[in-house]
């Protein structure tokens, strides 16, 4: 999860995931690897305390100096686990004084099979890496459009669903995405990615990989200052009044077709 949520990402991006037991708490892109690691790691620092980083890119010195600093208080940085495309000699030299740390050097993730044990057998599924290429086009369902800077962040936020275990909910802002996911409901989620996101969540983007059969997801990020949503869709029963809030509030709701539904 760790190495495909930052993987799937273009070579060109420089994106860094972190995880902590098994749900992504941060996610960034930025213009450098150490910029993307330090925006992912504050999206939830005391969950990364103990976490797994994912790095789509080469982990150089400086890097890897960030990601073992220690700043003398209780919420110090510490990993358990740094996965990343390619490791430079002094990188390791420097994550070789942490004996516990495990260094896993990954160049890609290629499509395959993802076992996993249930009572009396094995569960065998093809890997969840993003949209299929037949994925339906997004539709727009209100009467707002979106602006092409939403766009931008609902793209980037939608290709992270797969990775977030359902119900999985992320608020983005400048290519910096906050989580909730892991919940027994989707509202739940919204409220734990909105609270994360704190007053960055004015202006930011939602996306959701959970059904919304309800107006509350949409009051929720209307209220935190979102104001476009892209989920899977689906014909639920109460889909025209979710649609109809949304206009009402001047929102923008975008339908995907493709639902993830990502279970640990």
């Amino acid at each position: 999860r760790t190495m495909c949520a930052a993987y799937c990402y273009g070579p060109d991006e420089n994106v860094v995931a972190v995880v902590k037991h098994n749900t992504v708490s941060g996610l960034s892109r930025r213009k450098s690897l150490l910029d993307a690691y330090q925006k992912a790691d504050v999206c939830d620092h005391i969950s990364a305390f103990g976490g797994i980083a994912g790095v789509n890119g080469m982990v150089d010195v400086e890097l890897a100096e960030a990601m073992t600093k220690k700043e003398g208080g209780p919420d110090d940085r510490f990993l358990e686990v740094v996965v990343a495309k390619e490791f430079t000699p002094g990188a390791l030299d420097v994550f070789k004084e942490f004996k516990n740390m495990r260094i896993l050097c990954v160049p890609k993730v290629l499509p395959g099979l993802h076992i996993t044990s249930v009572p009396g057998g094995l569960r065998v599924q093809e890997m969840n890496l993003g949209d299929p290429p037949n994925a339906p086009a997004w539709e727009v369902v209100t009467k707002r459009q979106p602006e092409p800077e939403e766009l931008e962040q609902m793209r980037f936020a939608w290709k992270a669903m797969p990775f977030l275990t359902s119900n999985g909910i992320g608020v983005c802002k400048d290519y910096q995405m906050w989580c909730g996911s892991g919940q027994p409901n989707r509202i739940r989620s919204t409220r734990i990615a909105i609270e994360m996101a704190g007053e960055d969540a004015k202006g930011a983007v939602l996306a959701s990989d959970a059904f919304m059969p309800f107006e509350d997801v949409t009051q929720a990020a209307h209220a935190a200052g979102i104001r476009a949503i892209v989920h899977t869709g689906g014909k639920t029963m109460r889909r025209k009044q979710i649609i109809a809030v949304a206009d009402d509030l001047g929102m923008t709701i975008i339908e995907t077709g493709i639902r993830h539904f990502s279970h640990a």
